[in-house]
């Protein structure tokens, strides 16, 4: 009975100890890539917004120039 009882509860154990390492990582996985993709979002819009205006400045500047 000891053997049986300490065996189970030792294969127990090893797949609790197993699930949870494996929910852990997926969680972990899932927060890193998430985190990844809003930084790369908000970079590449950042970006794009200073490259507009600054194209958009320039041509206004350039079609002032010319007109006046």
């Amino acid at each position: 009975m000891l053997v049986c009882a300490t065996l189970f509860a030792g294969a127990v154990l090893l797949v609790c100890a197993t699930v949870l390492v494996e929910v852990a990582l997926l969680v972990c996985a899932t927060v890193l890539v998430g985190v990844t993709l809003l930084v790369c979002a908000t970079v590449l819009v950042g970006v794009a917004l200073f490259v507009c205006a600054t194209v958009l400045a320039g041509v206004a500047l350039f079609v002032c120039a010319t007109l006046f």
